[in-house]
């Protein structure tokens, strides 16, 4: 909390290392701007609030901390004059959420000097103009490794985990088949053999027709149920496209088959499929286990929107040409997403979830993989009862490679 004001002077900014090298013009602009602020010991700001200022210490010691599952945890202690925290990303402007991305705490009464956040982002573009283009592509440029690396960890985290879970399944699925196999050969030779037995006493041939019939239904249950168990299997590896080169040639519909049957159990009896598939379409090239992450998106995203009505819906799952480019559409029956939202709901951390059910990167995930993984094209249209997100798809390697060269011309 501040605990009070005091006079700005030129001269002691140019002490500090970060203002060193300023004109007497520019130094005179930063006071005019800016004010001096003394705070108690205690909170300065918190982490997600929005970044109102720029902090530079004068004397003190400032803590800083993240948010780690839930919890503060300090990452920084430090006494030293010229010490900068708070709104130092301003200068991004609205390409990025201007929230404080951790908490500011002193141990001491401690001063500072304070810049709005407006005012830091103007005197940074205005006197560093390369810099600050510099620090933007640095800015961006480290985000986006930081993403591909991250998705890249989960997608194999993912195979993994399914790559044993596959094993564990495969292996009784698969002695589950031949051991009902195994059993009708028996039961068919045992009905046989007592064939004549049963022939003989009054009531013997029905009732044991009656005991055949229910071992036939015991073992077509026994058998549908190992069907199922081997089907989810396959959808499983072919979701996780494990044991295969991360970019190939892909069937759209396998991948969506294996992942629409994974996802059976989400979408839940409410919830009616529809695959309006175009038979003749070809193969595509790209990184299915990347794409299967986008279905996996798309289809939650409609499951939750239906849901959330209380009264389910239909799911259209359709793929056609469009031109030249493959086109998957999704289409649900929920509410719609409100025209005042739809230029956003790419933008990451958005969502329109209640707070705690959505992290708002599904559909900016979505984005990457469709448009810069796969120089594609991912749209929204929606009004109430009738969502479709579409997504265009290069058909050729060739397509992609021109839509790559167009995109670095502009």
């Amino acid at each position: 909390m501040s605990a009070g004001s005091a006079r700005c002077h030129e001269e002691e900014l140019r002490e500090l290392f970060l203002f060193e090298k300023l004109t007497p013009e520019q130094l005179t602009r930063l006071c005019r701007n800016g004010r001096v602020e003394w705070y108690d010991t205690g909170p300065v700001y918190r982490e997600g609030e929005p970044a109102e200022d720029f902090y530079v210490l004068f004397e003190g010691t400032l803590v800083l901390s993240r948010l780690v599952a839930g919890q503060d945890v300090d990452v920084t202690r430090s006494c030293a004059p010229g010490v900068y925290a708070g709104a130092f990303q301003a200068y991004l402007g609205d390409q990025v959420p201007q929230v404080y991305n951790n908490s500011m705490r002193v141990t001491e009464r401690s001063r500072f000097f304070v810049l709005p956040a407006a005012a830091f982002a103007t005197v940074v573009r205005a006197w560093f103009p390369m810099a600050a283009h510099l620090l933007e592509g640095l800015f961006f440029g480290i985000r986006s490794t930081e993403e591909a690396v991250g998705q890249r960890e989960r997608l194999q985290a993912l195979g993994s985990v399914t790559d044993g879970l596959t094993d564990e399944l495969d292996r009784p699925a698969a002695a589950a088949v031949r051991a009902a196999a195994d059993l009708r050969q028996r039961t068919a030779r045992v009905r046989h053999a007592f064939g004549a037995v049963a022939a003989d006493p009054p009531g013997g041939g029905p009732d044991l027709e009656r005991l055949g019939d229910l071992q036939d239904r015991a073992i077509d249950d026994i058998e549908q149920a190992v069907q199922r168990v081997s089907a989810f299997v396959g959808a499983a590896k072919q979701y996780a496209q494990l044991d295969r080169a991360p970019y190939q040639s892909a069937d759209v519909h396998e991948l969506l088959d294996s992942t629409l049957l994974l996802f059976r159990a989400k979408l839940g009896p409410d919830i009616t499929v529809v695959r309006q598939y175009d038979g003749t379409l070809p193969s595509v090239p790209g990184f299915p286990a990347e794409l299967n992450q986008v279905w996996s998106n798309l289809i939650d995203n409609a499951a939750w929107a239906m849901h959330s009505t209380g009264s389910g819906g239909t799911l259209t799952v359709r793929t056609a040409r469009d031109g030249d480019r493959l086109l998957v559409e999704f289409r649900d029956t929920g509410p719609g997403v409100p025209a005042g939202v739809r230029d956003r709901v790419f933008d990451p951390f958005f969502t329109t979830r209640p707070v705690g059910e959505g992290t708002g990167l599904g559909l900016d995930i979505c984005r990457r993989i469709v448009v810069v993984r796969h120089r594609g094209d991912l749209r929204l249209v929606s009004v109430p009862g009738d969502t479709r997100f579409q997504v265009r798809l290069p058909m050729t390697a060739e397509q992609a490679a021109t839509a790559l060269e167009t995109a670095e011309e502009t």
